[in-house]
């Protein structure tokens, strides 16, 4: 297919406002780095696959480097995984797919596509992979979803929505996005603004001393009227500590009405919420 028209095709997207580019990239430079970091989750020989890696591009603006990568276990078998480089910076984030966590039983041939699904969030961008495996000794496909945050300029992982997949035989970009336009949460824009302001206000109020190093996960179950947002380490990158290890730092109540916050940061053992200042 001719580079330019690949282009274009990766360009499509739901929201013409925001027009997201995936421009392909040499991911020749990113060799050392991604195969240092593949081996901190057990990927050895990990390296960085130059036909399914591109720079982002979202407004005008470059988020950062999307690469896919191929490696094995210690058995030999396949194993894919995305790695991030946020603009300006290094390598920041290795997240291991087909062959790893819930593709464990599966074994990894090749990266097939990689594509923009959606981007009607305007701080977030979904970003479709599907791959080639090898399922029950048979030839199969298999698709992961990531998030890549405009404002934070991070990728990660959508679990939700790609164990949704499950092992549908999506084959190609527009299977899944017709699928992910089926099965989105009808509430993601409002979950996704609720993690926002949580984000905000820790910033903005220093209660963190790395944002870089920090992940927010919604509950799916919280008290009446409000909503629950645990404040995550994330190591990994220059991110210090166990990549296999993630404690909570604390948890935010938000009114889902007034937008007030609750936090427990001054003690989260115990679980004692005050309330924040309200941010600008």
């Amino acid at each position: 297919m001719n580079k330019w028209l690949l282009i274009i095709l990766m360009a499509l997207s739901l929201n013409a406002s925001a027009l997201t580019l995936l421009t392909p990239e040499n991911s020749k430079p990113y060799a050392n780095a991604v195969r240092e970091e593949a081996a901190k989750y057990s990927v050895s020989n990990g390296v960085p696959l130059d036909k399914q890696s591109f720079s982002i591009t979202s407004d005008g603006k470059k988020l950062g480097v999307f690469i896919s990568g191929h490696g094995q276990s210690e058995q030999g078998a396949g194993i894919c995984f995305a790695a991030w480089r946020a603009q300006q910076g290094r390598l920041t984030t290795v997240i291991p797919t087909i062959g790893k966590e819930n593709w464990q039983g599966q074994t990894c041939k090749r990266t097939l596509a990689v594509g923009v699904l959606s981007e009607e969030n305007p701080a977030e961008i979904k970003i479709g992979v599907i791959y080639e495996v090898i399922a029950s000794g048979a030839n199969a496909f298999a698709s992961a979803i990531f998030s890549v945050d405009k404002a934070k300029r991070t990728l990660s992982l959508d679990r939700d929505l790609t164990s949704g997949i499950g092992s549908q035989p999506i084959a190609n970009l527009a299977g899944l996005k017709q699928w992910y336009q089926g099965h989105k949460p009808p509430e993601a824009t409002a979950r996704f603004n609720v993690v926002q302001q949580v984000q905000k206000a820790v910033e903005e109020q220093k209660l963190v001393k790395d944002p870089a190093c920090v992940e927010y996960q919604q509950a799916k179950d919280g008290e009446p009227g409000l909503t629950l947002v645990d404040v995550m380490e994330k190591h990994g990158g220059h991110c210090p500590g166990d990549i296999q290890i993630k404690h909570r730092l604390f948890s935010i109540y938000v009114d889902n009405v007034t937008h007030q916050m609750l936090t427990d940061k001054d003690d989260p053992e115990e679980g004692t919420f005050s309330l924040l200042p309200d941010i600008k």
